[in-house]
C-alpha cells in the first residue's frame, strides 16, 4: 500500500505540475503583506487525494469530493457516506498501480441535474492504442432511480475521448457555464519528452485549449457562437488556445467573465481571463516571459494574464473561486486561490488592475501541506485540499478557511 500510494502522488504531481519543480519542499516564498488571517478546520482526513468538490444548486444537505483515486464521496453531516457515490477505481489495472487508468481529474452537475439527475466525469480511460498509457475521457452518468445518494454507473455515455501518449497527464477541469455550455480544460506539456510537438497554437488540435460543447444533444453539439466555427480546418469545439494547463477555472458570479489559473512549465505561474477566441500564448509565453526563444520561427500575438508569480513565490498554479461567504467579510467578491506549495492567496480587481495579496494561515500544519484543489460548500465558505506527508506518508485532507 505504501509503494502504491507513492505512485499514486508521483501520478497527481506530474498532473498538477509537470513543470521542474521539486514537490518534496515548500518553495522559497517572497514577502507579501498578510491582510487577512485565517484558520484551517478540517472537515476529513479520510480521502486519498481529494481534489475538487462539488455541491448541487439548491441542496444543502450533500458535499461531493472527488477523489484522484477514481471515487466521487459524498460529505452528510460532516460525515463520508461509507458507499461511493460514483466509483471508477475499480477501473484500474491493479497489476499496473502505476497506471493513471481510473483516476478522476473533475466532474460537473448537470444545470438540471435536481430534475434529470445527469452529471460528467472527465477521467482517465482504459485504450486499446500502443504506447498510449491511457485516453482521457468526458462522460455522463445518471443517478439511480432508487438511490440519490449513489451514481448509476451502467448510464455511463461517452461525450468526448482523447487519445495520445502525453494525454493523460494533461488532465482537464470541467465545468458548465452561466450559459448552459460545458467548458472543458484540456492541457499540453512535453513531460519531459524532448520530442513533443507542441500544439497550444495549432487550431486543428484540441492539445492546450478550452473547449465548450453544448451538451443536450448527443453526443454534443457545438453552439453556433463558437469563435472557430467557420475558420477552416479549426476545430469548432476550441472557445480559447494557447493555454498549458488550466488545472482549474470558474466564473465570476458578478462578470460571468471564466478566470482560471494556467500552471507554468518553468519560470511563471499565471492567471487568466478566458475570452471568446483568445490567445494565451502557449508555447511561445509563459505568464509574462518566454517559454521559447525568442528567435524562435513561431511568434504569437497572445491576450496577457491578469496576473503571474515566478518559482520565487510558488511552484504551480491551483486556481480558485471568488468569494461569496459570510465567514471572511473582508474577502468578498475577491478571487481566492492557491498555490500547490500550500500557499493561499486573494486577487483583486481596481480600476482594471489586478493585485494579489498573501492570505495567512495561522495554524498552518506542522507537516508539510501540498494543495492540489479548491472548493466552496453550500454556504459560499472556501474549502481547500490536497494532502500532509507525514513520516513519509501522504494523508489526504480537505480544509475550511475560517476567521483567523
Amino acid at each position: 500500500m505504501k509503494v502504491f500510494l507513492q505512485l499514486v502522488t508521483s501520478c497527481i504531481i506530474i498532473s498538477i505540475c509537470a513543470c521542474n519543480s521539486t514537490p518534496g519542499a515548500v518553495s522559497t516564498t517572497a514577502t507579501i503583506p498578510d491582510t487577512v488571517s485565517v484558520k484551517l478546520e478540517l472537515v476529513s482526513d479520510s480521502l486519498i487525494m481529494p481534489i475538487e468538490t462539488n455541491i448541487v444548486a439548491g441542496q444543502t444537505d450533500r458535499l461531493f469530493i472527488t477523489d484522484y483515486l477514481g471515487t466521487i464521496r459524498i460529505m452528510k453531516k460532516d460525515s463520508l457516506l461509507p458507499t461511493p457515490f460514483l466509483n471508477l477505481g475499480s477501473k484500474r489495472n491493479i497489476k499496473n498501480p502505476e497506471s493513471p487508468v481510473g483516476t478522476i481529474c473533475s466532474m460537473a452537475f448537470h444545470p438540471a441535474f435536481a430534475s434529470n439527475g445527469k452529471f460528467y466525469v472527465c477521467y482517465n480511460a482504459a485504450t486499446t492504442v500502443a504506447g498510449h498509457p491511457g485516453k482521457l475521457m468526458v462522460a455522463s452518468f445518471q443517478v439511480s432511480s432508487s438511490n440519490k445518494d449513489i451514481a448509476d454507473p451502467a448510464s455511463e455515455k461517452t461525450v468526448l475521448e482523447l487519445e495520445g501518449k502525453n494525454i493523460v497527464a494533461n488532465s482537464a477541469h470541467i465545468a458548465f457555464g452561466p450559459d448552459g455550455f460545458l467548458y472543458i480544460s484540456i492541457g499540453e506539456d512535453g513531460i519531459s519528452d524532448s520530442n513533443y510537438v507542441y500544439h497550444g497554437q495549432d487550431l486543428d488540435r484540441l492539445n492546450g485549449k478550452i473547449l465548450r460543447v453544448d451538451v443536450d444533444k448527443q453526443p454534443y453539439a457545438i453552439p453556433v457562437d463558437n469563435p472557430f466555427v467557420s475558420v477552416k480546418g479549426a476545430r469548432p469545439e476550441i472557445w480559447a488556445y494557447g493555454i498549458r494547463k488550466m488545472w482549474s477555472f470558474c466564473f465570476d458570479p458578478i462578470t460571468k467573465k471564466l478566470i482560471g489559473g494556467d500552471v507554468g512549465e518553468q519560470l511563471e505561474e499565471e492567471l487568466d481571463i478566458v475570452e471568446k477566441g483568445g490567445n494565451y500564448g502557449w508555447p511561445v509565453k509563459e505568464g509574462d516571459a518566454y517559454f521559447m526563444k525568442k528567435d524562435s520561427p513561431m511568434t504569437v500575438v497572445n491576450i496577457p494574464p491578469i496576473h503571474s508569480y515566478t518559482r520565487v513565490i510558488g511552484i504551480c498554479v491551483i486556481g480558485g473561486n471568488f468569494y461569496e461567504g459570510k465567514e471572511l467579510p473582508s474577502l468578498v467578491n475577491q478571487y481566492v486561490f492557491s498555490d500547490f506549495n500550500g500557499s493561499v492567496y486573494s486577487l483583486q480587481e481596481n480600476a482594471g488592475q489586478w493585485s494579489r495579496e498573501s492570505i495567512k494561515i495561522v495554524n498552518r500544519p506542522v507537516h508539510p501541506f501540498f494543495i492540489c484543489g479548491n472548493g466552496r460548500d453550500s454556504n459560499n465558505e472556501i474549502l481547500v485540499m490536497g494532502y500532509l506527508v507525514i513520516d513519509g506518508k501522504n494523508k489526504g485532507v480537505v480544509y475550511w478557511l475560517v476567521k483567523g
